[in-house]
């Protein structure tokens, strides 16, 4: 999987506070167990939020890693497929919790976009307890 480095020319500014992340914000926040003050994301706007998702929930795979695995509502399906394709082979981050867990290249080793429909799954050497965890985050509020 490729994924983007944590950039450290940001490491004397402080993250944006998880109160202030907004859908529209552009922010500055930490990869999973930010104590290790080297992972830290600049980020644009969301895309999508956990309204988007139908379901969620953490699977451990053949080969023993944790992922999460999603389906997005109809309207979550044409949002996301639309930044896909926009952002074919361009990088995005799965945040939750105010934290980075994941930020993919989209499709790497695809040649030509392929519509991802209404399912996917969130990779990064996930423990069990922050797939879990990311799974939690993801569910559509009530």
């Amino acid at each position: 999987m490729k994924t983007v480095k944590p950039d450290p020319r940001f490491l004397r500014f402080r993250n944006t506070s998880i109160a202030r992340i907004l859908p529209a914000s552009e922010v500055l926040v930490a990869g999973v167990n930010g104590n290790k003050a080297s992972q830290r994301f600049v980020l644009g706007r969301s895309q999508l939020t956990n309204s988007s998702i139908k379901s969620a929930k953490a699977e451990r795979q053949s080969l023993g890693s944790w992922v999460v695995a999603y389906r997005l509502t109809p309207s979550g399906k044409v949002a996301w497929n639309a930044f896909a394709k926009l952002q074919f082979h361009g990088l995005f981050a799965v945040v939750a919790n105010g934290e980075v867990y994941s930020a993919p290249v989209i499709q790497p080793t695809l040649t030509k976009f392929s519509s991802f429909g209404d399912t996917g799954v969130i990779s990064g050497n996930f423990t069990k307890a922050e797939a879990l965890q990311l799974a939690a985050s993801m569910q559509p509020t009530k």
